[in-house]
């Protein structure tokens, strides 16, 4: 055990199993047959178009975010391409006359910085074949090469509409600062994908099963636990130690467990109080 700056770091080591069994998410990949079905349903809702879906960025743990997990994939992201890269666009472009295109650009890989933050999925036939796309791009490469994909006047733009200025940056980032100049009609891509996403696949179905499955297991033991005198907090570990045991990858939203007082405040979540008998207690959690 190493103490520099107050900060601590163990180093052990695992046998090769072990390190087997972790790869990846708990959950296992998303099936590519699943990913091509759902980005060819949203080919076809389309018309003559181009949709772009942006991936999420990292934050900044050591500044912005100093006890929070640094990264969360963009729903719709994940939804097409099952993966979980920073930095990343997938465009899709559906023809009247020709076949439709899906281009996936992911940042080139870069040996150094994966000395700290481990192997990352660049570009090539490893991201072919985690998600069906042949296609695969430097990320680098967007903003040079999406006005041609635009491609004839009056196409119609999906894009990740947020609202003000985040629109302009993505905007920006590809390129379209004068995008008025532009003969495109620009849309939602979630006006698209929004009804999509209201039918569940298997996939996803089986995904949402069994994080019902450990959350309900997560209860189950909060309660086995409870005692007067427990602090909030207390409670709180266990039901997130639970989830991740089971293998949940996060929490679905922020957990509340709340004592006493503190069961009347619905979005509590200080857990900073300590329970004393005949508390109610309320608990409002999820994982994901």
């Amino acid at each position: 055990m190493l103490h520099r700056s107050g900060l601590s770091f163990l180093i052990f080591s695992l046998g090769a199993s072990s390190l087997a069994a972790q790869t990846g998410s708990p959950a296992g990949p998303v099936p590519v047959a699943r990913l091509t079905a759902r980005r060819a349903a949203l080919l076809d809702r389309m018309g003559n178009g181009v949709a772009v879906v942006r991936s999420a960025d990292e934050k900044s743990i050591e500044g912005d975010y100093p006890q929070d997990s640094d990264f969360r994939q963009d729903n719709d992201f994940f939804y097409l391409t099952g993966l979980e890269t920073a930095g990343s666009w997938l465009v899709l472009i559906a023809h009247d006359s020709q076949p439709d295109q899906a281009i996936l650009y992911l940042p080139a890989r870069d040996s150094l910085q994966e000395r700290w933050t481990g192997p990352k999925l660049g570009p090539g036939p490893e991201a072919t074949s985690q998600t069906g796309i042949a296609d695969t791009r430097p990320s680098a490469n967007v903003r040079k090469e999406f006005r041609d994909l635009l491609g004839a006047p009056g196409t119609v733009l999906y894009f990740p509409r947020f609202g003000g200025q985040k629109d302009s940056t993505i905007l920006r980032e590809l390129g379209l600062t004068d995008s008025a100049g532009l003969a495109i009609t620009k849309r939602s891509v979630r006006s698209l994908t929004a009804g999509l996403r209201l039918v569940k696949d298997d996939d996803e179905i089986a995904r949402m099963r069994r994080a019902i499955d450990i959350t309900a297991e997560a209860e189950r033991e909060a309660m086995k636990a409870a005692r007067p005198g427990m602090w909030e907090y207390e409670l709180e570990a266990l039901i997130e130690f639970t989830f991740r045991r089971h293998g949940a990858e996060r929490v679905g939203f922020p957990s509340i467990v709340g004592t006493g007082i503190n069961s009347t405040t619905l979005h509590y979540d200080k857990g900073r109080r300590q329970s004393e008998a005949g508390d109610l207690v309320v608990m409002d959690i999820g994982a994901e």
